[in-house]
């Protein structure tokens, strides 16, 4: 399991770059966002309503469902740099933006299952290692850690949604085929299956004091 140790490092160094890209290039629309009595806690709320609104739309209008759903996505660009902006970034805040951030997923996630868009089981799957992966990860970065909240809530699980993300965007835009998406979505649950066998076994083998 050598190469998750790397996963992990690759994803935190890449964090921290993103952090500064999105400080930088979008400080105008920050300054924006603040002036208009936005925070980040309001921007990561829409985020999940988002998500419920293209559950429930998907299947009567999906071109409208998926513009919601897109919108929604954005906010996901501005909600910590805001914070970190207005001074009031935390890691109660970043456990908001995260539980936001996968209201909005499971929600789309359930949003194509309902039409059927790939196969219902590996989606449903995927719906289920996600957060699987995700509390097992806080879980053994938790235990012995340090911080202002009851948790650090961490990105490790953030690039397999983008993956799936990119996936489903090229059927939808470029025409890709919905087998090889599927067929993405295979390959990411057998990596997550892994990623989770990982840490479970070390969370598993943790000798204490």
């Amino acid at each position: 399991m050598e190469y998750v140790k790397k996963i992990d490092k690759i994803i935190d160094i890449n964090n921290k770059k993103s952090q500064e890209f999105r400080a930088k290039y979008f400080r105008t629309i920050i300054k924006i966002l603040d002036k208009s009595g936005f925070t980040a806690n309001s921007l990561s709320f829409i985020r999940a309503i988002s998500g419920v609104i293209f559950f429930f739309l998907v299947k009567f209008n999906f071109l409208i469902a998926f513009i919601i759903l897109i919108i929604g996505g954005f906010t996901d660009f501005f909600d910590g740099a805001l914070a970190r902006y207005q001074k009031k970034d935390s890691d109660r805040g970043k456990f908001i933006d995260m539980v936001c951030d996968n209201l909005l997923f499971v929600f789309f996630v359930l949003g194509l299952i309902k039409i059927e868009f790939i196969s219902s089981l590996n989606l449903a799957y995927f719906i289920f290692i996600l957060p699987a992966l995700y509390l097992i990860i806080v879980t053994n970065k938790n235990e012995f850690l340090k911080n202002d909240w009851i948790i650090v809530p961490y990105a490790r699980i953030t690039y397999y949604k983008i993956i799936f993300e990119i996936g489903f965007l090229l059927v939808i835009i470029f025409g890709v085929s919905k087998n090889f998406f599927n067929s993405i979505v295979i390959i990411l649950n057998i990596l997550m299956s892994a990623h989770f066998s990982f840490h479970f076994y070390k969370f598993l083998t943790k000798k204490y004091k």
